[in-house]
């Protein structure tokens, strides 16, 4: 990948500490600009020129940031891959207002009754009849 040369901004309430080193590392920008409400300037470091990468079997040059439904933000040359949501689980992201906006890593959770972010919890199977395959799945016990 060459050097990052531009930033995608965002503008949010909340960036956890493992997402803020996360995009720092890969050349982003993470600033406070007011304290109440509390706001953060965010700029996600992207290559202009894109990466390319396979995609359902055909080639595709990604060039921008790709925001996913499932509440996924993603950036292809950097490697990036973050979580965003908003403190109002009844509203959309979309719908509220810059302060309720978060980012986190994808092994995050925030948790609205305390407003801290914890580690997300792996699913058993007790949960919801799914499980989530650990870390090393084919790996022998003795190898973790």
């Amino acid at each position: 990948m060459s050097t990052p040369r531009a930033h995608y901004w965002l503008l949010v309430g909340l960036v956890s500490d493992g997402a803020k080193a996360a995009i720092e590392e890969r050349g982003g920008i993470v600033r406070q600009v007011n304290e109440k409400p509390r706001l953060l300037i965010v700029g996600l470091a992207y290559d202009l020129a894109g990466k390319w990468v396979w995609n359902e079997r055909e080639r595709q040059l990604c060039t921008s940031i790709e925001f996913w439904n499932s509440w996924e933000l993603k950036e292809t040359s950097t490697g990036l891959h973050l979580r965003y949501g908003n403190t109002n689980a009844l509203m959309a992201n979309l719908d509220c207002s810059a302060e309720e906006n978060y980012i986190l890593l994808p092994d995050e959770d925030y948790d609205t009754t305390t407003n801290t972010v914890k580690k997300a919890e792996q699913k058993t199977m007790q949960d919801d009849g799914f499980f989530t395959i650990g870390e090393f799945p084919f790996v022998g016990d003795e190898q973790k």
